[in-house]
């Protein structure tokens, strides 16, 4: 027993040393959680507990597989129950599910089974796909199912007409998944919650073989989950769980933050533990991020105690626009590598996936290793290569494998047997399909719906192949303004809408971008440029061949979004993309949970650097149609103490009593602008002006009104403080 606390302090020693009842441990970022859980069931073993009555829960089969080891490592042979919630009720259900209606050999459907479903029952129940997508309705019933509403507790709202379908589809979907002896995997959680209510004897076994239940991140249990965990521990009330609600950062997904916060209120009698030492950061991240999380109100309260120094300050990076973050990035991380550090222990994190795009480019045109953690390259994401599927039609119409990818997206009606026909009829002319519908020509032997719209795309094709001679970005904008792509594969009602619109977007972004750059060479050299798509495929096609060359996942910059962070330390940390409307979202801005939960977000992105945090945003951002919007300072910044007036990384201009009162200007005292106080204009804050010797500007902050306001106004030389009656400052536009 003293092996397993020797190297503990005292919060985790008493944590794993705790006897009977329940127990919160209330696990600081960096502070051990995973080792206290793990030495606790050791703890358990060791004091004679059979192995077979305790029952670990987490979220991952990753974490559960890493708790496993590490429990064998401490008692060796011991073969505890560490698995996911999905798991462990799946393999209960195999037990006892002909009690409810079940066979033991019952399927389990994943999100693809179940959609596929849905869009069956909704062509029997005559519920148009125009009219709903079946992935919308399959999220929906998904949330309900973690609310734990069953069809027929589900009440529609008269005045939300999406609740008139889902009421129609819920319950025959049920029905269906039973009659096919299946279950999704939100079943595999409701119905084992359904078979410890219903039948007492399994809820009276269950709770009675497990003396001892511990459940690690808590914080991101869901309410059935958590109702789950109540019945198994009802009978002897010994339960650990272990997280932090500072980290519960997947409300998306069901989780709810309340779970971890009632605890003490739900199980009379715990003692709660607040493992507070931090082993990971350096005091200075430590205390950016403590300010920041502070300001949340759903949370318990805690103060991270840093075991390593002070360490490098927290910077902030104000690039001119989302091309310069992705260069300074990039220069800081050259610096890294010549100062020897491991690439693989270097992280760069966004809120948005799309943000990735301009790092991808630009570390694989310098040569800098990396990977994208749990996600798909830029141009290899779905919505991307569909859409670049396109323009590789639009310039090579014999290019039968990117032509089969866009023939039914978004669905046209053309299915397998319309597909071979009209590949039969183009053979017979001596075309390719692609050739063969920009000619107007159809299968007459295919459907009429078929027909109509193999039709509708010979004529886009026809339209974007002349575009395709002008513009990158125009060809694109005809697909996307010919079809339903946006609304038929960008808006399926899942959690990642988002990111796939705004991936879209960025392509779009990207290929104006390409556009530009082709102009500017024609002016510079007078040359007439190659085909604009084909140029830019063949771009794009260097770029996808560069990432192949980066090898294995060893020895690499790690890019990732911040929700794949979690659970994840480095040495050196980026934040990019630090504004308002992209982190924190601009879906959760106007929603108090939903800001509590961003803040939480960004707080696991600035608890994973270990020696230094890196933090930047782009003064300018292009907008979604093209246009370039001036972008603000995201709130977590100022809540953490960050200076957002300048960058610190270049000198603050002077902010003496002569710049202020003669509004900037040099020698002496000039005549005031305006001798009527009430006649000077009006500045708000995050306005663009211009100064006569500073140049072009933004307005940071105004203090008074009239002549006699100062402004702080952000210039490329600083942040200069000016007197309005004095400095003849002119509103810009923007652009």
């Amino acid at each position: 027993m003293h092996r397993l606390c020797e190297d503990l302090n005292e919060a985790q020693k008493e944590a794993v040393l705790h006897e009977d009842g329940p127990l919160l441990v209330v696990a600081g970022a960096g502070s051990g959680k995973t080792r206290v859980i793990t030495r606790r069931i050791a703890r358990l073993v060791a004091s004679g507990i059979p192995e077979w009555r305790l029952l670990g829960l987490t979220f991952t089969n990753k974490a559960a597989r890493e708790m496993a080891e590490r429990v064998e490592d401490l008692v060796p042979g011991a073969r505890v129950r560490l698995s996911t919630f999905h798991s462990a009720c799946a393999r209960f259900l195999r037990i006892h599910a002909p009690r409810i209606g079940f066979t033991k050999e019952y399927t389990i459907y994943d999100t693809t089974d179940r959609d596929r479903l849905l869009k069956s029952l909704c062509r029997d129940l005559s519920i148009s796909p125009r009219e709903v997508r079946p992935s919308v309705l399959g999220a929906r019933i998904s949330r309900l199912k973690n609310e734990g509403v069953w069809p027929h507790d589900f009440a529609p709202d008269p005045f939300a007409p999406f609740d008139e379908f889902v009421g129609r589809v819920y319950g025959p979907y049920m029905e269906t998944l039973r009659s096919m002896n299946a279950m999704d995997f939100d079943d595999l959680l409701l119905r084992f919650l359904h078979l410890l209510d219903e039948e007492e004897d399994v809820r009276r076994e269950l709770g009675g073989r497990f003396l001892h239940i511990l459940v690690d991140e808590f914080q991101d249990t869901n309410r059935i989950q958590y109702e789950i965990v109540k019945r198994l521990a009802a009978v002897h009330g010994n339960l650990c769980v272990v997280g932090d609600p500072d980290q519960s950062i997947y409300r998306f997904r069901g989780a709810e933050v309340g779970n971890i916060l009632s605890f003490p209120e739900d199980w009379p009698g715990t003692r709660v533990l607040k493992l507070e030492r931090n082993y990971r950061s350096t005091a200075n991240i430590l205390s950016f991020a403590q300010r920041v999380i502070a300001c949340n109100r759903l949370r318990h309260e805690k103060v991270l105690l840093p075991v390593l120094d002070e360490g490098e300050p927290v910077r902030l990076h104000r690039a001119e626009d989302a091309e310069a973050e992705a260069r300074w990035v990039r220069g800081r991380v050259l610096e890294l590598l010549d100062r020897r550090v491991d690439p693989g222990r270097i992280a760069v994190f966004y809120r948005a996936r799309f943000l990735s795009r301009g790092l991808e480019t630009i570390f694989r045109r310098g040569g800098i290793p990396f990977q994208l953690v749990g996600d798909l390259g830029f141009f290899e994401r779905k919505e991307v290569k569909d859409l670049l599927s396109f323009l590789k039609v639009c310039v090579n119409p014999r290019d039968l494998l990117s032509f089969e990818r866009v023939l039914n997206v978004p669905p046209r009606g053309i299915g397998k047997v319309s597909a071979e026909r009209l590949r039969a009829a183009a053979a017979r002319a001596g075309l390719g399909p692609a050739e063969f519908l920009r000619r107007g020509e159809a299968p007459e032997d295919a459907p009429k719906r078929a027909r109509e719209g193999m039709r509708a795309l010979g004529g886009i094709l026809r339209e974007a192949g002349e575009a395709s001679w002008r513009s990158v970005a125009e060809t694109l904008e005809v697909f996307l303004d010919r079809t339903s792509y946006i609304e038929e594969v960008c808006r399926t009602g899942g959690p990642e809408d988002a990111d796939r619109e705004e991936n879209v977007g960025e392509l779009l972004r990207d290929a104006r971008r390409f556009d530009e750059e082709c102009e500017a060479r024609r002016g510079r050299t007078g040359e007439e440029e190659i085909h604009p798509v084909a140029g830019y495929l063949a771009q794009v096609s260097l770029l996808t061949d560069a990432e192949e060359e980066t090898g294995g996942g060893e020895g690499r910059i790690q890019l990732m979004t911040v929700h794949a962070a979690k659970g994840l330390e480095f040495d050196h940390v980026f934040v990019i993309g630090l504004e308002e409307g992209i982190f924190p979202h601009g879906r959760s801005i106007e929603e108090p949970e939903g800001l509590e939960e961003e803040r939480r977000l960004f707080y696991v992105a600035a608890t994973r650097a270990r020696k230094s945090l890196h933090l930047s945003l782009a003064e300018r951002r292009t907008s979604f149609e093209g246009g370039s919007r001036w972008t603000d300072p995201s709130r977590f910044l100022i809540e953490g103490g960050i200076d957002c007036g300048a960058d610190p990384e270049t000198p603050r201009g002077a902010e003496d009593p002569a710049e202020e009162d003669l509004g900037g200007g040099w020698g002496e005292a000039p005549e005031p602008f305006f001798h009527d106080p009430d006649s000077a204009p009006e500045f708000r804050k995050g306005e663009r002006v211009r100064h006569a010797s500073f140049g072009l500007g933004k307005i940071l902050k105004v203090r008074g009104r009239g002549a006699r306001a100062k402004v702080e106004v952000l210039f490329p030389s600083g942040v200069r403080t000016l007197l309005l009656e004095y400095a003849n400052l002119q509103r810009v536009e923007e652009v």
